[in-house]
């Protein structure tokens, strides 16, 4: 289903660090996320996308907007979504529609009764082409990796993410702050090839893929926008 705009109502890491930083004093609070360090940290984290008839004129859309982020902080080895891979129903759903609900909740209830694999936050409502977006999320010994997903409106299925980025540096410190670059992908669940493209169900489906074709790419990943975490329990 094409997505609606709403006006109110996120490869292993493909994103490009463009700056980090780390504090030489910070006290050695890091580790591997296995549970056996004092890992406990809060960071701000903003999507500021970059969204602009500047920088992506081919077929640029009336009132573009980006839906409400989500974000998971979860282990190393987990992530909201994975390239080469085949999107969930859920992230189909949010990937067309803008619709979190589904996929906050089969995040939510990953895992089982002794442990939770994602602790998910969300923004709640869209915003424009340009808006930011930021939420606070904590880490802890068993959830140091931060993912991200948002919705572009509109568009077949196509959606902006972060895949796996560690809060650990390393030299086995936490990050005082980073910035990394967020590209486009193509969820594979609708052909459309352009933001107004009517429903064009893929049967079968094909695999969650990097957009490097127009009108968002011009045969690299689109950088659509910046994450930036910055830690503010210090």
């Amino acid at each position: 289903m094409k997505k609606i705009l709403k006006t109110t109502l996120l490869l292993a890491f493909m994103g490009c660090a463009v700056s980090c930083s780390n504090d030489d004093d910070t006290p050695n609070t890091g580790g591997d996320g296995d549970g056996m360090q004092n890992i406990q940290a809060t960071y701000l984290v903003t999507f500021t996308p970059n969204f602009t008839d500047t920088a992506f004129p081919d077929d640029y859309p009336s009132n573009p907007m980006f839906s409400g982020m989500v974000l998971a902080v979860h282990g190393e080895d987990k992530a909201i979504f994975q390239p080469g891979t085949l999107a969930s129903d859920a992230l189909r759903v949010f990937a067309e529609e803008g619709e979190s609900s589904d996929l906050v909740s089969d995040l939510r209830m990953s895992g089982d009764e002794d442990s939770v694999d994602f602790l998910v936050s969300t923004y709640p409502q869209s915003e424009g082409p340009t808006t930011a977006q930021s939420v606070t999320v904590t880490i802890d010994p068993d959830h140091t990796a931060i993912s991200f997903v948002s919705s572009l409106l509109p568009s077949p299925d196509w959606f902006v993410g972060i895949n796996t980025v560690s809060m650990i540096e390393s030299t086995n410190s936490l990050y005082d702050e980073l910035t990394v670059n967020v590209v486009a992908y193509d969820a594979g669940t609708d052909s459309g090839t352009t933001y107004d493209s009517s429903d064009m169900p893929t049967t079968p489906q094909d695999p969650i893929r990097l957009i490097e074709s127009a009108p968002l790419g011009g045969g690299v990943g689109a950088v659509i926008g910046t994450l930036r975490f910055e830690r503010n329990d210090l």
